[in-house]
């Protein structure tokens, strides 16, 4: 099994196929394994790296809440030998991946956001006080899963998801919230141009589709697409349609 030590952290992660780099960070709810709709189609066109982020799936946790996911994305990528890259994030991973890309956008060949609002908007949420009790990281999530209706619409891929929350053993509610309340500047990510899609499910309950409308008209050139027949997890419910707007994408920008 294939690990990088990072920032004093074993990461977990998966170099499938062959071409340009990209690399997808999952949400909080899942880890690498949950993109398996994904690489199965996209490796036959890129370069596509799953990783575990600190704590989650196979990673370690080294309990230093401090350390940023972007940092880790970063040396990652360094890890790897990759200069520029195209980054896919989904929800929480939205987040990491924004917050590299407005950071180092020199890195980016082109963004996808999925279902996410990426810290790159105010979403009117506020992270709790570091005193405030949080519930387990498993009750935490479950009821953000739970929000629609993709326990009766994909009975199986919720069941999926389910067990996939309870392979993340070792993330604590204060690692999700520190990323998942992380705030972008959106600026350098449309001051660079990067090319930037937008991609959600038409049953997304979270208002998600309105933030991420926002987002679309700050970042000139970037596109927002709605797949119907899925939620917050529609690269699980409904793949096909999801799986053709992101290659024919990142085929438009060699990414």
């Amino acid at each position: 099994m294939p690990f990088a030590k990072i920032n004093g952290t074993e990461l977990y992660y998966e170099v499938l196929g062959q071409g340009s780099p990209l690399v997808l960070a999952h949400g909080g709810a899942s880890n690498h394994i949950s993109w398996f709709r994904q690489v199965v189609e996209f490796r036959d066109h890129h370069t596509v790296v799953t990783y575990d982020q600190r704590g989650f799936g196979f990673s370690e946790e080294n309990g230093d809440f401090s350390v940023s996911a972007v940092d880790d994305l970063r040396e990652l990528l360094n890890h790897l030998g990759y200069e520029k890259v195209a980054l896919m994030g989904q929800s929480l991973g939205g987040a990491v991946v924004a917050g590299f890309a407005s950071r180092y956008p020199e890195r980016v060949r082109a963004l996808v956001l999925s279902s996410t609002p990426a810290g790159l908007v105010d979403t009117g949420r506020r992270a709790p006080a570091a005193d405030e009790p949080q519930p387990p990281y498993a009750e935490l999530v479950k009821g953000m899963i739970g929000q629609d209706d993709f326990s009766t619409r994909s009975p199986e891929m919720h069941l999926l998801t389910t067990e996939l929350i309870g392979v993340n053993s070792r993330v604590s509610a204060q690692r999700l919230n520190g990323t998942f309340y992380s705030r972008n500047d959106i600026a350098p990510i449309a001051a660079a141009g990067i090319p930037v899609l937008l991609i959600n499910g038409d049953d997304d309950p979270r208002g998600t589709t309105g933030h991420m409308e926002k987002i679309a008209a700050q970042i000139p050139g970037s596109r927002l697409v709605i797949v119907p027949g899925g939620g917050h997890l529609v690269y699980m419910e409904n793949p096909g349609p999801y799986n053709r707007h992101i290659l024919d994408f990142l085929a438009g920008y060699g990414g």
